[in-house]
């Protein structure tokens, strides 16, 4: 399940997108936005994604973040990107 929320504070938006997930560790979660890191086991993912959403959150004076948090007895890794 994913929940996706769009708000506005101090003449700035913020995007917040949660997803589901399951035995996600804070360890895992800080390498997320590195050049070439995956989650992905199968080999066939390069690990952009993240690393370039943040260069182009970088580059309006944005910031993007990542945390995990419980909901309802699962567990949501969330991504709040303020620009």
């Amino acid at each position: 399940q994913v929940l996706i929320e769009i708000d506005s504070q101090n003449d700035k938006l913020i995007f917040t997108i949660k997803n589901q997930v399951e035995n996600q560790g804070l360890g895992e979660i800080s390498h997320f936005f590195e050049k070439g890191f995956s989650t992905k086991a199968n080999g066939k993912n390069h690990g952009l994604g993240l690393y370039n959403a943040k260069m182009l959150v970088n580059r309006y004076h944005g910031e993007i973040t990542v945390a995990l948090e419980e909901m309802e007895e699962s567990q949501y890794i969330s991504f709040v990107v303020t620009i």
